[in-house]
């Protein structure tokens, strides 16, 4: 018996690296994992498709209608590039799939947290979210106002 029994865990970046740890760890404590795939990722948004509220909504609904009470959800995507070789697209896309995609998962999985009478928004960002690394300037920007937007849909 673990510690997530007859729970549901939609865990976005699921299908490699530390999305797909999450969704394993997960498991292994009895939880349903429900996870998206990073080429889904990319092969949508290019890296778009996560920050469409059309996508987030359409992997929150379909477990609810099924009769599963998402509890864990796991935020796991990223993606990173070199700050001056940036195009302003690709800043846009970086924020987009690191902070917007984000937002929208916890838009969307919020009623229904609350209308089961709770459960856990789980939300991974990275040491660029805390100190400077060469690169990752979109990426760590993203990452830490993940961190902020954590902090504050906790309070709220």
């Amino acid at each position: 018996m673990g510690r997530l029994n007859n729970k549901v865990a939609i865990i976005t970046g699921g299908a490699s690296g530390m999305g797909a740890a999450a969704a394993r760890a997960f498991v292994r404590e009895g939880a349903q994992a429900r996870r998206s795939r990073s080429s889904t990722y990319r092969r949508w948004y290019a890296p778009r498709s996560t920050a469409r509220a059309s996508w987030t909504s359409s992997t929150t609904t379909p477990a609810a209608g099924a009769g599963l009470r998402p509890s864990p959800s796991g935020q796991e995507a990223g993606i990173s590039g070199r700050t001056h070789e940036m195009t302003e697209q690709a800043w846009d896309d970086t924020v987009n799939l690191n902070l917007r995609a984000v937002w929208l998962g916890m838009k969307y999985a919020l009623p229904r947290l609350i209308d089961n009478g709770g459960g856990s928004i789980v939300t991974t960002a990275s040491v660029s979210a805390y100190m400077g690394m060469p690169g990752q300037a979109a990426y760590g920007a993203g990452k830490g106002a993940v961190v902020q937007l954590t902090r504050i849909v906790a309070v709220e």
